[in-house]
């Protein structure tokens, strides 16, 4: 067993990154473990097919959020405009210009009204209730439905309303969330803030559990039990349910028990050029009749890139065919969304959020319908040496990585306060060791 730390994170995505930075620029001595042979978590940056670097996780960035803007800047990373102008399109064969726009707009104000209904949502609604309870048009249902199954990762018979409109109400900014890319992409910004920390990322070390003893909590892993003050739990909710000691009280056991991990496929699509611009499309489509499909414009130089998301029950289905077919199903609905003569494609990448062993499904986990509400909440308010850290916990943009930096830096600073303040008194020693 190790001579005693102030705190162990557990987690590299950029809720423990973020944690463990503000408690080292404390003065605290750290370790941070991560299961994986690299940190970030579900951000993570690949050379794709077409020789270019590709974010198969998580990509896009708003002008509000400033945490990720900032740390962009501090290591001189370069930011991309995403692609705007033109309309919007639905995928839905037969489908008339007058029942596309309607439903549009139907979309558009069920997602306001779900945002108004914060807080007064029924614990035992989910959206599906919800959806079922307005009058809609036949296609802006099945819109609906389709943006939360792809939003979600999940049904929506099997997602909290109260969840969704408290998460919505947490967005945090009145923009678009795809308004930049990083040109290193996500994983070359979480590689870089990894690199600048005191102490390297302990990676490819997962962690076997957690034990409390007098005033310390041990942390197991296969190269042995670390034992700290307090320990930040930074990984997705669901997978720290099972990392969490029996000691800890009955609320955040529930508040975890909640939680539920999605399914998500994300798809980067190659073409010689932007096809959908032809008819005066932005690149946005979203699919009825393939509920759950998502397509965005993220071109960043010649040709064309259309990104796909297929989240929930369509994730699942499509991830149990080859690969070949799955592309090809994908790539046919973006043709005849657009309704624009496609191009071949030329190069394809993909990658399958689902069922990890480490990181679970989806851009993050959501809370089942049923599940007690006020869930964040119990687990950040928690009193004791573990505190939990992570995109699903941010008080604003939860789901997206500024939300898992505004939820490492809370974290941080609640184990803090727990320490009764940062030991300066060894920084110092500390710097030299």
């Amino acid at each position: 067993m190790s001579a005693p730390l102030d705190v162990v994170v557990v987690g590299a995505g950029f809720a423990g990154l973020a944690a463990t930075q503000a408690l080292e620029a404390a003065g605290c001595r750290t370790a941070l473990l991560e299961a994986l042979e690299r940190p970030g978590g579900r951000a993570e940056t690949v050379i794709g097919a077409d020789g270019s670097a590709w974010d198969a996780g998580a990509q896009f960035i708003n002008g509000d959020m400033r945490r990720v803007l900032g740390l962009a800047r501090r290591f001189g990373l370069g930011l991309v405009a995403a692609p705007v102008g033109g309309r919007s399109a639905v995928h839905a064969p037969g489908a008339g210009h007058a029942q596309v726009r309607l439903a549009l707009a139907e979309a558009e104000a069920f997602e306001a009204a779900v945002i108004a209904g914060a807080g007064r949502v029924d614990d035992a609604a989910s959206l599906a209730d919800l959806v079922g309870a307005e009058r809609l048009s036949p296609l802006g249902r099945s819109v609906i439905r389709s943006a939360i199954a792809e939003l979600c990762c999940a049904a929506p018979e099997d997602v909290s309303a109260a969840w969704a409109a408290e998460g919505d109400a947490r967005y945090g900014s009145d923009r678009d969330d795809v308004e930049f890319f990083l040109r290193e992409g996500f994983g070359g910004l979480a590689a870089a803030l990894a690199a600048s920390l005191r102490s390297a990322p302990r990676l490819g070390t997962p962690v076997l559990g957690l034990g409390e003893g007098t005033g310390t909590v041990q942390v197991h892993t296969p190269r042995g039990t670390l034992v700290a003050a307090a320990v930040v739990l930074a990984v997705p909710m669901a997978r720290a349910a099972r990392l969490a000691p029996p000691s800890l009280p009955a609320e955040a056991r529930a508040a975890l028990a909640g939680f539920r991990e999605g399914a998500v496929i994300k798809l980067a699509l190659r073409y010689a050029e932007p096809f959908w611009r032809y008819g005066g499309f932005a690149g946005n489509l979203r699919s009825a009749a393939l509920p759950g499909l998502w397509f965005g414009d993220t071109s960043t130089g010649e040709g064309g890139t259309l990104t796909a998301l297929a989240g929930g029950p369509l994730a699942r289905e499509l991830a149990a065919l080859p690969a070949e077919a799955r592309i090809s199903r994908i790539a046919a609905a973006a043709a005849e969304g657009f309704g624009v003569a496609a191009p071949p494609l030329l190069s394809c990448d993909e990658r399958l959020w689902l069922d990890h062993p480490t990181l679970g499904g989806g851009y993050s986990g959501h809370r089942a319908a049923g599940a007690p509400s006020g869930a964040e909440a119990a687990l950040t308010r928690l009193d004791g040496p573990i505190v939990f850290a992570g995109t699903d916990l941010a008080a604003d943009f939860p789901g997206f990585v500024e939300g898992a930096i505004a939820s490492g830096e809370a974290a941080a600073a609640r184990v803090l306060g727990k320490l009764g303040g940062a030991p300066r008194a060894r920084q110092g020693a500390l710097l030299a060791a």
